[in-house]
This record gives C-alpha cells, sequence and structure tokens, in this order.
C-alpha cells in the first residue's frame, strides 16, 4: 500500500514532517482544538489518500469543491480539504512511496 511522506523546508533542508504535526498546524489555522482520535476534517482521508493515488492536489480540490454541492451534509469537510489543499501546494512537498 503506497504511502505518502511531506516535508517542510528548515534551515535549506528538507524535515519530514509527521501526520499530527500537520494536523496540530492545521488546527491552528483552522482555530479549532486538535482532537487526539482523529484528524481534522478527515483531511489523510482525504487529501493524502488521493496523493498515494497520484491525484494532483487541483484535482482533489475539485473533487472536494464537486462535493461540497454534491453532499451538503459533508460541506464544511469539503471546504476545509480544498482550502487544505491550498495550505499543502505552499507549507509541504511530498513524495509517495510503496
Amino acid at each position: 500500500m503506497a504511502q505518502v511522506i511531506f516535508y517542510e523546508e528548515k534551515d535549506g533542508k528538507k524535515v519530514h514532517v509527521l501526520p499530527e504535526d500537520i494536523d496540530a498546524r492545521l488546527c491552528e489555522h483552522f482555530n479549532v482544538s486538535q482532537n487526539e482520535n482523529e484528524l481534522f476534517a478527515g483531511w489523510y482521508d482525504i487529501v493524502a489518500m488521493r496523493l498515494c493515488m497520484g491525484w494532483s492536489y487541483e484535482r482533489i480540490s475539485m473533487m472536494c469543491k464537486t462535493n461540497m454541492k454534491e453532499r451538503p451534509q459533508f460541506e464544511k469537510q469539503y471546504k476545509a480539504n480544498a482550502i487544505i489543499c491550498e495550505l499543502f501546494q505552499v507549507w509541504y512537498t511530498y513524495i509517495v512511496i510503496g
């Protein structure tokens, strides 16, 4: 099974970032409390897993925007994930392994 590894630039070097650290940064950005039992807005399942399947951020964001209209009960979650795609393009680089 494929896995995505995220990196951020620190002092000119790429540093591996753990999902829980990414989640903490997202929660701070969206001004919500971090939940130790689940990741904010299901970002790993929606964004990271699709990156593993070869999807681009643009494609994931477009899917989220479409799903916001087609599945209004999950509008907040999909809206957050569309924004997360934009943030990740600025904050992180990634590789997919496996």
